[in-house]
């Protein structure tokens, strides 16, 4: 799944920090953000109950973000976050894939997500009354 090109400007403008540098793994350019936000873990390969972590957003690109955590998050595992856009409309709720995650120091974890869906479907996370509008901003 990619955000569209109107989505995809909208968050960066919102969250925007320093340019990143370095050696890009990912297929779509990365652009440097920062912010704190929550995400929900809705499914582990563990099957643990959905639990909620702090997080530091790092990057973002049209098909996925980067995060830090203080806490080893298995590939495969799958997480909600809701994004904010600067033109004021309500947040964008999207569902992630952890892709990989690298431990830099104690308790400090860098993870790499790709975007596989919006969460309007998933009663868990408490979106499904917003499926309508979440569909409109992914897909017009």
């Amino acid at each position: 799944m990619q955000l569209s090109a109107d989505i995809y400007l909208q968050l960066v403008e919102s969250l925007r920090t320093e340019p990143r540098r370095g050696h890009e793994q990912r297929a779509s350019a990365r652009v440097g953000v920062g912010g704190q936000l929550k995400i929900q873990i809705v499914s582990s390969r563990t099957g643990q109950p959905p639990t909620t972590i702090n997080a530091h957003l790092r990057d973002l690109s049209v098909d996925g973000i980067g995060i830090t955590v203080d806490q080893r998050i298995s590939p495969g595992t799958q997480f909600s976050v809701s994004l904010p856009r600067n033109n004021g409309s309500k947040p964008l709720e999207l569902i992630c894939e952890v892709r990989h995650c690298d431990e830099r120091a104690d308790r400090v974890f860098n993870i790499g997500s790709r975007f596989i869906g919006d969460n309007a479907a998933d009663d868990r996370t408490g979106a499904g009354k917003n499926a309508k509008r979440i569909q409109q901003a992914m897909f017009s």
